[in-house]
């Protein structure tokens, strides 16, 4: 296996670690609570991860993967940034368009979610 496949293996594991985990945290909360709103809170605390690493791959992964160091620190870079913004956006769409979130739940859904971003990339 070459450097290049092996780079977007490891970013697709990544997002469907992201995706199952908030998949079960959300499906924990419905077994436990049966509330919408807090059903959707905890959905959404883990869509607040998995779309900006969608956004961060899509930055660092869109012209196919090189090996020149300078080149991929810099798409790697300009990834991080567009993910930051991509993770202060939907937050604050949330927190202004979404008034009667369970913020607790968006809060421990986001915590579990990255939990599995960096287990996922640990144990690569």
């Amino acid at each position: 296996m070459n450097y290049k496949s092996l780079q977007l293996i490891i970013g697709h594991k990544v997002i469907l670690w992201e995706v199952v985990l908030t998949l079960i945290f959300t499906l924990l909360v419905a077994v436990i609570s049966k509330n919408f709103n807090s059903i959707l809170s905890a959905f959404l605390g883990g869509v607040l991860v998995f779309i900006p690493t969608l956004v961060y791959s899509f930055f660092a992964f869109k012209k196919g993967v090189v090996a020149y160091p300078g080149v991929v620190l810099k798409r790697h870079q300009k990834a991080m940034v567009f993910r930051f913004l991509a993770n202060f956006i939907l937050f604050a769409l949330v927190i202004i368009f979404y008034r009667q979130c369970n913020f607790l739940l968006l809060l421990i859904g986001y915590l579990v979610t990255i939990a599995g971003y960096w287990v996922s990339l640990i144990n690569n």
